[in-house]
């Protein structure tokens, strides 16, 4: 293994450090890893829901929100004093099995159980196909559904939009997976991939669903689709004043006017004047700086000027914020940090998003939403970059605070709230779970898990969770045995490159597992199929390096019945008189694979870029501060890794069930420290006690050990001494 690290400008860090107002080593770490720009650094370092993208800049948004509405249809108010749907229509949710498809799910059926409605979750069942077929829509049909919301799934339903179109159903799709070149005649299609207006195009089901329910709990504020103005005067000089007029709709501007009004210039005074007058006329103003701006805003319009003052408002809120005048917000405020010109315009924008979001009853389904989001976001491994750290952070602050209750009542059942939890609990612990439901076929146990309201049925549905999931460990073991001798056959046919293999007694709900074990151990390109009938089967595909499944499917299209994926992840269906081609077609993609070099790979000695070398007395809380802020970690940002030179080794043992790992303790400094190198028990024999070490490691928290941390090896190597 060779051990390297990126070049940095010391110059640079010191500019980070003192911009950003944070210690030279997390600049350091923040500049290697290439996340040293302004927006960057603020979706690592700031965890406000103001800095989330508005989710009116997905595509279809609005339209999808309106039919929504629509659908629940006029409310009476409750004894409870709950607003209830009175002639609600029928309404279908097409998920998917898996933990993002269940929880995105999940999270749309909540919000429209709350207002009466009771709408059919239609989840696979078994081995049946994924998403919106033509099968579903003819059970909607038949069912009176007038709408149906796909969540997770959608993207690639040409054939099924357009059947449910010809039985006068509508639909909106909310999705996340690649898209195909011809347009979908969905009611209204919400996927981020449709428009690069939206900059995050890396998001899960379940944050696509939780954007929509931010939207609908606008909706219901009177907000929506409501044209407001941002209004701003400045006096440059006796007489002569400048307006800024911003036309703000649905948290965006749309459109601006800027005008000079000199006094003394009558005409083109009256002229200006006439302008922002017909540009503001009906419409709800908003201003900061109360008695000044109204003051001037007076004299440059000539009329007296109603508006609601934002610093007034916000007082209460964000009392820090609102004691400075707009000018010195821009200069003080951490909110215009990460700008590197901020405009006066950007400082009204975002008090006025501030203020119209400030109300957490108005916005309830939507925080509540941030539990599974969360959970949807870490299973499908979107990437731990963006505003996906926000939702993270704020998914595990609702998470353990109980703001879902359903939620936090079956994380009790399964005895996960006895500690903070973190996503590595999330990740090993309940997400499989989740995932388990759907894999071995029955989804819907897990769906009613995170819906019932019946603290016994969902104690009885959290232990079916956990025996679901005994069965798919020793179920997927036992498929991994059997696939030995063909996984190792096609290694070496596909040179190493990727690994196929196909089964007709494989459970459909087990391909995406098996295949990303293959990809991990083998390090290649995995497909692994499943024949359901003498017809078609099911396939699953997974890639370990930074490769996107789409060529593939690109490759094979017209062999597919459907398809979908994303980065490193995608499926499809297909005739079985088809397998034999799509093998002959892998063989062309592998050859493919061979001479590209971005995506092969290299048979040299693997190399791992560490963060910082850490001389000791660094290695303390100092280091463990900087590993604590940048949480949290996961796909596209792994945890920090650290160079420790010359470590004194003070003991050494082989532990777990097969003493398959190795457990070192270590002197830095003079701290004591436990590490552990997992499946390492082969490299024992190089150690003895006393000798020195350099270290590769990463510093994890783990409760009940020293001081809460405790270092994760990934590499060792022996400091010999020149004498």
């Amino acid at each position: 293994m060779i051990w390297k690290t990126r070049e940095i400008d010391k110059e640079h860090i010191k500019h980070l450090s003192q911009r950003f107002e944070i210690d030279t080593l997390l600049a350091t770490i923040l500049a290697r890893r290439g996340l040293d720009n302004p927006e960057d650094i603020l979706y690592l370092l700031e965890n406000r829901e103001v800095f989330l993208l508005n989710p009116f800049l997905l595509p279809d948004m609005d339209i999808a929100i309106e039919r929504i509405v629509s659908a629940i249809g006029d409310m009476n108010e409750s004894r409870n004093g709950l607003l209830q749907a009175i002639s609600p229509e029928k309404v279908m949710i097409v998920g998917d099995r898996d933990a993002d498809g269940i929880t995105s799910t999940a999270m749309i059926a909540d919000y429209l159980l709350d207002y009466g409605l009771e709408p059919i979750l239609r989840l696979p069942q078994g081995d049946e196909s994924y998403g919106l077929t033509n099968l579903v829509v003819k059970e909607a049909f038949d069912a009176g559904v007038t709408l149906i919301i796909c969540v997770d799934n959608g993207s690639s339903a040409y054939e099924a939009v357009a059947l449910a179109n010809k039985f006068a159903i509508d639909v909106i799709i909310f999705d996340h997976h690649d898209i195909g070149d011809n347009d979908l005649d969905a009611t209204a299609f919400v996927n981020p991939k449709r428009s690069d207006r939206y900059q995050n195009q890396q998001l899960s089901a379940s944050v696509v669903v939780l954007k929509a329910l931010f939207a609908l709990d606008f909706y219901m504020t009177g907000a929506f689709n409501r044209y407001d103005i941002l209004l701003y005067a400045n006096e440059i000089a006796k007489n002569h004043y400048q307006v800024m007029a911003l036309e703000v709709v649905n948290l965006e501007i749309r459109s601006v006017l800027h005008v000079e009004l000199n006094l003394l210039e009558v005409d083109r005074f009256r002229s200006e004047r006439q302008k922002i007058i017909q540009f503001v006329e009906g419409r709800e103003i908003f201003i900061y700086g109360g008695e000044e701006q109204t003051k001037l805003l007076s004299i440059a319009l000539g009329v007296d000027v109603f508006a609601h003052d934002m610093q007034e408002q916000l007082r209460d809120l964000y009392p820090a914020l609102a004691q400075f005048s707009l000018i010195e917000l821009i200069k003080k405020s951490k909110f215009f940090l990460y700008k590197d010109r901020p405009q006066i315009r950007d400082a009204l924008l975002l008090l006025y998003r501030l203020l119209l979001t400030s109300d957490p009853y108005q916005l309830r389904h939507y925080h509540q939403g941030f539990s599974l989001a969360t959970i949807g976001l870490l299973a499908d491994l979107a990437p731990v970059l963006g505003e996906n750290r926000i939702i993270i952070q704020r998914g595990l602050e609702a998470l353990n605070s109980g703001k879902n209750v359903k939620v936090s009542r079956l994380l009790s059942h399964l005895h996960l709230l006895n500690t903070a939890l973190t996503t590595n609990e999330l990740n090993w612990k309940f997400i499989p779970l989740i995932n388990a439901s759907g894999r071995m076929g029955q989804p819907d146990i897990a769906l009613r898990a995170l819906l019932s309201s019946d603290i016994k049925e969902q104690e009885e549905l959290a232990q079916e969770l956990v025996e679901l999931n005994g069965q798919r460990r020793r179920l997927t073991m036992q498929w991994w045995d059997v696939l030995q001798p063909g996984m190792k056959a096609s290694l070496q046919e596909y040179q190493r490159q990727a690994v196929f293999v196909c089964e007709k007694d494989l459970p459909r709900g087990l391909t995406g597992l098996i295949a990303g074990r293959i990809s991990r151990v083998y390090d290649c390109f995995a497909l692994v199929v499943a024949i359901k009938n003498n017809d078609t089967a099911s396939a699953s595909m997974r890639s370990p390096y930074d490769f996107h499944v789409a060529p593939f499917i690109e490759h094979c299209k017209d062999l597919f019945i459907d398809a979908g994926g994303h980065a490193q992840a995608g499926g499809f269906t297909i005739p079985v008189l088809h397998l034999s081609e799509l093998e002959k077609r892998l063989k062309t993609f592998v050859q493919k694979l061979i001479t590209d070099t971005h995506v092969v790979k290299k048979e040299l000695e693997r190399e791992f870029y560490y963060d910082a070398k850490l001389p000791h007395e660094y290695f303390n809380e100092r280091a463990i501060t900087v590993v604590e802020r940048l949480t949290p970690y996961g796909s596209r940002f792994d945890q920090l890794i650290f160079y420790v030179p010359s470590v004194k080794l003070e003991s050494a043992t082989l532990v777990g069930k097969q003493e398959e790992h190795l457990k070192l303790g270590v002197m830095i400094g003079s701290s004591h420290w436990s590490c552990l190198f997992w499946d390492a028990a082969i490299r024992f024999a190089e150690l003895e006690i006393g000798i020195s070490l350099d270290l590769l490691c990463k510093i994890r928290k783990e409760s009940g050990r020293y001081q809460g941390f405790q270092l994760d090896l990934i590499d060792f190597r022996e400091v010999i001494s020149e004498n």
